[in-house]
């Protein structure tokens, strides 16, 4: 089975959509100036989640989204949950894409 015909089977795991708006620059005030923000399928799991930083110190998110991309979505972008899930817009600890067979296959972030 390839990665496209594995990721057709699992779409229906990804039922949310969150928002997430890139970082495209700084203000004169050093505040982060976000894009438009895009919408993704998404998928949505509250429970403790622990990650190590660069430096070696362990961090516990309070969850993780999994989305139907691999478009560089990055730890200082900001996203948006569904109100079911709050806070709405919390911290994206950790951004990494998620790998098969043949390449990446979705992003996984971590939030705090």
């Amino acid at each position: 089975m390839s990665d496209a015909e594995f990721m057709a089977d699992l779409a229906d795991l990804f039922n949310r959509s969150v928002t997430i708006e890139p970082v495209t620059g700084r203000s004169l005030s050093g505040s982060p100036v976000y894009g438009v923000p895009v919408p993704y399928a998404a998928r949505i799991i509250i429970k403790p989640t622990a990650i190590r930083t660069l430096d070696g110190t362990v961090i516990v998110g309070r969850g993780y989204v999994d989305l139907l991309t691999v478009n560089g979505i990055g730890v200082t972008d900001r996203i948006t949950l569904p109100a079911a899930f709050p806070p709405v817009q919390p911290t994206i600890l950790s951004a990494r894409p998620v790998d098969g067979e043949e390449g990446p296959m979705y992003t996984q972030l971590i939030i705090g």
